[in-house]
């Protein structure tokens, strides 16, 4: 499945790793432009797994959506505009690096209407940009299927947004692909605003020592929460993370559904859709509490902040 890359491999090696072919630059210890992480090979493997699922469920959930429109149209009951036919999916990497993801979505999940329609791959250095375009035509990517982007992911993610002044609707993204180098928490505001309704989030975090109680500031600050020295650590990390997005999608009257939610190695990884929901956006609460943990025993229980309102 990939070419194993070892730790200080020169610049120049070529990396294979599913249906892509990338060249490694050094990266981020080896000095280069563009960072080829071999850890987060399974990272990847997995969110192609997520994509094939979900790329079938958003197929037959936009069909739906154009019959049901259809059919209050010849009532009178509503009109043209608004509805979206099925294409696949429209697929944001905002920091490509690489470009490695990007490619992989592009030629394993498939092109076409119950795959992907493009993939945009956005990184703020040139240099790496650079190198994807190079690397799209390494791995034989048709023209067109991914489109290269250079700039601030927060900054594009704002310009499109799906809801509120000048909101794109469905128009926006249908998959938002989030993995940086640390904390996804100053990306997560305006990732759940570029998504459209019933699109999918995916989000990495690798602050493993800050999600995992060793810096409880730092953690409250990035996620509105403090992890605690326990053997569930790993699973609170990862409520942590959901509970950051759950925090930012509601302030929009959005509602957070996760699909899969796990905790490898270094990282976390979350894949949740975002739904227009303002009502059940208010139960937020009821899904958010504060763990009780005996100082002699590993007992714990979580109530919960507040109550479901109906």
């Amino acid at each position: 499945m990939v070419d194993a890359v070892p730790s200080g491999a020169c610049p120049g090696t070529i990396i294979h790793e599913g249906a892509a072919v990338v060249l490694h630059t050094g990266g981020e210890h080896g000095g280069g432009e563009a960072f080829y992480n071999p850890a987060q090979v399974f990272n990847r493997d997995l969110s192609i797994l997520v994509l094939h699922v979900f790329g079938k469920l958003r197929h037959k959930s936009l069909q739906s959506d154009v019959l049901a429109r259809s059919a209050r149209v010849a009532l009178g009951l509503a009109g043209n505009a608004g509805s979206r036919k099925p294409s696949g999916l429209l697929v944001l990497e905002a920091l490509a690096a690489t470009g490695i993801r990007s490619i992989r979505y592009a030629k394993e999940v498939g092109i076409g209407p119950q795959g992907v329609s493009k993939v945009v791959a956005n990184d703020l250095d040139p240099a790496a940009t650079h190198h994807i375009r190079q690397n799209l035509m390494r791995s034989g990517v048709p023209e067109g299927h991914v489109q290269v982007l250079t700039g601030d992911a927060c900054s594009h993610m704002y310009q499109r947004r799906a809801r509120g002044s000048g909101g794109i609707g469905c128009d926006a993204y249908d998959v938002i692909d989030i993995d940086p180098y640390g904390t996804a928490a100053p990306f997560l505001d305006a990732c759940v605003q570029a998504v459209a309704d019933g699109g999918l989030i995916c989000v990495t975090s690798t602050d493993m020592p800050v999600l995992g109680g060793n810096y409880p500031e730092a953690c409250f600050m990035r996620y509105g929460g403090t992890a605690l020295k326990a053997g569930y650590v790993h699973e609170m990390s990862v409520r942590l993370l959901l509970h950051a997005v759950v925090s930012a999608a509601a302030k929009y009257g959005r509602e957070v559904r996760p699909l899969l939610s796990c905790s490898v190695d270094f990282y976390v990884r979350i894949f949740v859709r975002i739904l227009d929901s303002p009502v059940n956006a208010k139960h937020a609460a009821a899904n958010t509490g504060l763990v009780h943990q005996c100082v002699q025993c590993d007992s714990f229980f979580c109530p919960a902040l507040g109550g479901s309102t109906g």
